[in-house]
């Protein structure tokens, strides 16, 4: 788990491992692995990019699982890019990142925050990724 800490955060944070994919502006792909995850943001430890970049990523759950989208880099740590997300690609992704955050929590009352939280994030939205672009 990572060195953050939960209770100065607006949403809950969970460990995890997961292989990651962040593509930066430059339209290089840099492979990492998810370190730990909330509702609106992700911890991408082994990948370097300024702050304020804007990013691509793909996170893979398993064969048939996997979140994509889009953020930001929010923050640069020696290990890695803490990620602010923006969109998710499609709304089984989304319903990917929710499960992931609630079935990484450890406590009965973390996993009650959550449920809470998901009802409450706003700014974060899926977005069908076969969708012509908005004009």
């Amino acid at each position: 788990m990572s060195d953050l800490q939960p209770n100065h955060r607006a949403f809950t944070r969970v460990g995890t491992a997961h292989p990651a994919v962040v593509i930066g502006p430059d339209g290089v792909s840099r492979t990492g692995t998810l370190r730990d995850v909330a509702l609106t943001g992700v911890f991408i430890a082994g990948v370097q990019l300024p702050v304020d970049s804007p990013v691509r990523l793909r996170i893979t759950l398993n064969i048939d699982a996997e979140i994509a989208g889009e953020g930001r880099i929010a923050r640069l740590t020696a290990d890695g890019v803490g990620i602010t997300l923006a969109l998710i690609e499609g709304s089984e992704a989304y319903e990917h990142l929710q499960k992931l955050v609630l079935f990484n929590t450890r406590t009965f009352d973390e996993t009650s925050k959550v449920v809470g939280e998901i009802s409450r994030v706003s700014g974060l939205r899926a977005i069908d990724p076969t969708a012509p672009p908005p004009t």
